[in-house]
């Protein structure tokens, strides 16, 4: 049957409290531990979930490892941006390398314990959003700064961005560890199932050519790494790179984020351009169906199933009634097998 994901809002299910009414200040958003557990906890109260289980991370915004570098962040109440510190230039920056006591590295790592320690099993708790390649330099020196960077001084730009491949997974396995509680296990004895998404947002502001030039080898890398991974593909922006990221041998699947004020992942215009690309290569598809109603969904779902078979797609879709979900999977029992 279709692989599907959505939740349902239980009758006595009132919301949660405004984050500021729930946190004093915006960077308790981000680390107040304790209150995104009470706060998770009662979310999963109040709804029955379908087709996956809910989980978070203490999550210091897109591209972690840019603090762990030497970034600083800025807190805001629904999102996070970091400050730049590459100024000059790179070449007077020091070579990337792992750094055990910098000290929102040190705490992210705490933290992320103390929250599978609260969790006790009741749900997942993953690692923070590292992310790889140009979107951490981006944090590090700024976007426009880095667009300038690549064209200037392109070979400095290959350097760094191999520094920060050969340290990726340091931070990485310490998070993982610490997630998944294996850090009293000798390493030579840890079982780890790597399954983890790859992405270049950056990618919307390069050309095909650049891209292969400067992002394949990280994403050929971690593909290569990982047991299972889906590339988080961000944007018609970044459709000019779809020919490159199917040609990833280990590459499991694409994840469609179509931007905001575009049609959703349903709408016809994103067959030919980029999923008949990824289903002719052996990859899956991961789409969001989040206009209209519950018609719309079922309709356009079917479309796409014809199309590409059931076991190629996995769909989101937003929250809904008790009664729309019963249509859905009775229709997904029935015709998307």
């Amino acid at each position: 049957m279709l692989s599907m994901s959505f939740r349902i809002k239980r009758d006595n299910f009132a919301g949660l409290p405004s984050l500021e009414e729930d946190f004093p200040a915006a960077k308790d958003v981000y680390m107040d531990v304790e209150t995104i557990d009470r706060r998770l906890r009662a979310e999963i109260a109040g709804y029955d979930y379908y087709g996956g289980s809910p989980g978070t991370s203490v999550h210091l915004g897109a591209g972690t490892i840019a603090l762990y570098l030497g970034c600083e962040p800025e807190f805001r109440y629904e999102t996070l941006w970091f400050t730049p510190f590459v100024e000059d230039n790179w070449a007077n920056v020091p070579e990337i390398k792992f750094d055990p006591e910098n000290h929102w590295f040190k705490w992210n790592l705490e933290a992320t314990r103390r929250l599978r320690e609260l969790a006790k099993g009741d749900y997942a708790v993953g690692i923070p959003d590292l992310l790889e390649n140009l979107d951490v330099l981006s944090n590090m020196r700024g976007p426009q700064q880095l667009c300038y960077d690549l064209m200037d001084c392109p070979d400095i730009i290959h350097k760094r961005l191999q520094e920060l491949d050969s340290v990726f997974f340091t931070y990485y396995n310490a998070f993982y560890d610490a997630a998944h509680n294996l850090e009293h296990i000798p390493p030579d004895e840890r079982k780890r199932y790597r399954w983890e998404k790859v992405q270049c947002d950056f990618s919307a502001m390069i050309s095909p050519e650049q891209y292969r030039k400067f992002v394949m080898p990280t994403m050929e890398f971690l593909t290569g790494i990982y047991d299972y991974s889906q590339y988080h593909l961000d944007g018609p922006d970044a459709l000019r790179h779809v020919d490159a990221i199917v040609e990833l041998p280990r590459l499991g699947q694409v994840q469609w984020s179509y931007g905001a004020g575009n049609p959703d992942a349903l709408w016809e215009g994103w067959y030919e351009p980029l999923y008949d690309k990824v289903i002719k290569a052996g990859k899956s598809l991961d789409l969001k169906a989040e206009h209209g109603n519950i018609d719309d969904w079922i309709h356009g779902v079917g479309k796409l199933v014809n199309r590409y078979g059931a076991e190629n797609l996995h769909f989101a879709f937003p929250e809904m009634s008790r009664e729309d979900a019963e249509r859905l999977i009775a229709k997904a029992e029935r015709d998307w097998k």
